[in-house]
């Protein structure tokens, strides 16, 4: 897992979940950020959502990602899950994605 960036003053934080999946055709899938938790609720709730909906039979993997309000480029991976167990690293692989096609 990556450092959990920590604001600075003035800054603002938000945490996004996105989930990968894949189509009845085995397709892999990149869905929408699904669920946002801010900086005064820290990363927790949003590792909490991911680890849930990395559960779901469509879902393949659900990541934490981290922005910084109005400051564009600061996006950082925070965490990945797969079937509920966090990933050492908070990305998937290009052999994790050929695995998701099959």
């Amino acid at each position: 897992m990556t450092a959990v960036p920590h604001p600075r003053a003035g800054e603002f934080i938000i945490y996004g979940v996105h989930v990968t999946g894949h189509t009845p055709d085995g397709d892999a899938t990149a869905g929408p950020i699904e669920c946002l938790h801010s900086t005064d609720q820290g990363p927790n709730g949003a590792k909490e959502c991911a680890r849930s909906r990395s559960n779901d039979d469509e879902v393949y993997a659900a990541a934490v990602t981290s922005y910084v309000v109005d400051q564009p480029g600061t996006r950082r991976r925070v965490a990945l899950f797969m079937n509920g167990k966090s990933q050492r690293r908070p990305y998937c692989t290009d052999e994790g994605m050929q695995w998701v096609r099959g």
